[in-house]
């Protein structure tokens, strides 16, 4: 039978689709949630007047947010309870796409 121990589930969607609100609720349900890393990063580095804002250098923040996301992700690796991720990769690999940006070799389809 196959290992369920992982119970990791990412939501995502285009923007204004209510992802947000969804997120709010399982959280109120008592359900881990792993915020999105995008606001978390733009906070962060307009604090610091860094590069790495999509206005600035749109390939570093992709990068930064990819870093991000994979850190939370493997964070979670032995959690036994369901964690809910808000948004993932296919999400940095639409935002590449959408903007012409250089996906990368880790993103390559």
């Amino acid at each position: 039978m196959k290992n369920l121990s992982n119970k990791k589930i990412v939501i995502t969607g285009s923007p204004v689709s209510g992802i947000t609100s969804v997120i709010e609720l399982l959280s109120k349900q008592g359900l881990e949630v792993i915020a999105e890393p995008a606001r978390e990063i733009i906070s962060e580095l307009r604090e610091i007047n860094g590069d790495g804002i999509y206005d600035r250098n749109p390939y570093l923040f992709k990068e930064l947010m990819l870093s991000r996301m994979k850190y939370n992700y493997k964070l979670h690796d032995d959690s036994r309870a369901y964690v809910i991720f808000d948004r993932g990769i296919p999400d940095i690999i639409a935002y590449s796409d959408c903007f012409n940006i250089p996906r990368g070799s880790e993103l390559k389809a």
